[in-house]
């Protein structure tokens, strides 16, 4: 498989963005009508799925005060900035620069869209920190690529992540990670790929492919998946996300 970097993004652009993906509800319910009603989606949620991180997100949008939540369900629900966050997440990070990873903030400050990608020594991946729902990373990630060695050979996993909060409050997230082996000289094995969201926003779906993963002709790990949202509306978006990783460490990804 071929690098998506230059694939295009396809969907009704003007109806939606990443804040604007998350668990299904019913009309009926609209959680998204008062702070109390999107608090009880939210406990149910994290009821639904244990440890998802709903938890966490109702966590946060308690400690908001009134008028702020009240601000934040107007903003899950405008898709005025899909444009913005669509023109951000295609840009790629790459190499070590910013540690790898940058932010946008629109909205005066209350949206702020967050790349980051890293890598790490050993089996991160997988013992699960890539999780699919909860996206709980241990302590063996690291911030940023290059941080361990181009000489020496073992287990090294890369990830790439895409988050979007909104007045501080983590709504929605996609993770892409890979898990290689290298040997003194090169990288010599994939063991997989894995994909996993994060996502507390009401009448939408989201879904991925099953990650793909190879070895480029210059010797880099891959591992790339497609997302897919489905709005209750019929309004869909699609973007593949891919993370990449040479011996030494150095790589990058993209959302496009």
């Amino acid at each position: 498989m071929k690098s998506i970097l230059g694939a295009g993004i396809a969907g009704v652009f003007c109806v939606m963005s990443l804040a604007a993906v998350g668990g299904t509800a019913s009309a009926a319910e609209n959680p998204t009508s008062t702070p109390s009603a999107y608090m009880a989606w939210l406990a149910g949620q994290e009821s639904e799925n244990p440890g998802g991180g709903a938890a966490e997100t109702l966590g946060e949008f308690k400690a908001l005060s009134e008028a702020d939540q009240v601000e934040f369900l107007h903003i899950i629900g405008d898709p005025g900035h899909v444009k913005d966050f669509l023109e951000f997440a295609s840009r790629p990070v790459s190499g070590a620069s910013a540690a790898g990873s940058g932010t946008k903030v629109l909205n005066g400050g209350d949206v702020v869209l967050e790349t980051e990608s890293g890598g790490a020594d050993g089996e991160s991946s997988a013992e699960g920190t890539a999780d699919a729902s909860g996206l709980q990373a241990s302590s063996g990630w690291r911030d940023g690529f290059g941080s361990f060695g181009a000489i020496r050979a073992g287990d090294r996993s890369a990830w790439y992540t895409k988050t979007d909060k909104v007045m501080g409050v983590k709504v929605s997230q996609v993770r892409i990670s890979v898990l290689f082996h290298k040997n003194n000289t090169k990288i010599d094995k994939i063991y997989k790929g894995e994909a996993g969201h994060r996502n507390f926003v009401p009448f939408s779906e989201f879904s991925n492919t099953k990650p793909d993963t190879w070895i480029d002709a210059r010797g880099l790990a891959h591992a790339s998946t497609v997302w897919t949202a489905k709005l209750e509306t019929g309004s869909s978006w699609t973007a593949s996300e891919e993370v990449w990783c040479n011996k030494a460490g150095g790589g990058g990804g993209a959302l496009v």
